[in-house]
């Protein structure tokens, strides 16, 4: 039997517990196209979506800037960033937002403010967690 889990909004996307085990699917919007993107996930990930919903915002933005541009597949994706940002240290979430960040020219913090009404300030200057190092750096096409 089939369990959908939803969280607060419809953007944050639902987890499925089925045949394929426990998918995170996640609506990504691309121009004129939204997509959805399913990702296999972990009990203890799973877990950590539904009790940090700042980490799981942080993963949404990120996967969202990171998959935009990419085919859909039928198939489930596995990608290590998920148990990265839900569970690594603050430091090395840090990193790998900024590093994101400065891809995408502040695709990641704008994301984040649409979804939470966060000012992007501080993370664009590399602070995403209150206790957060900021190691920012510049956006890779200069702007």
């Amino acid at each position: 039997m089939r369990e959908i889990y939803r969280f607060d909004h419809l953007w944050d996307g639902i987890v499925e517990n089925g045949p394929e085990g426990l998918v995170y699917e996640l609506p990504v919007a691309s121009g004129h196209v939204d997509k959805i993107f399913r990702f296999a996930i972990s009990e203890a990930a799973f877990a950590r979506m539904k009790a940090d919903p700042e980490r799981r915002i942080f993963l949404q933005a990120f996967l969202h800037s990171l998959y935009q541009m990419r085919p859909v597949t039928q198939q489930v994706t596995v990608d290590h960033h998920i148990d990265l940002i839900l569970s690594g240290d603050p430091a090395r979430v840090e990193e790998v937002l900024n590093r994101q960040e400065a891809l995408d020219c502040g695709a990641v913090s704008n994301m984040v403010r649409i979804l939470t009404g966060r000012d992007p300030a501080p993370m664009r200057q590399g602070t995403w967690f209150a206790q957060g190092r900021g190691t920012a750096r510049p956006c890779s096409s200069g702007g």
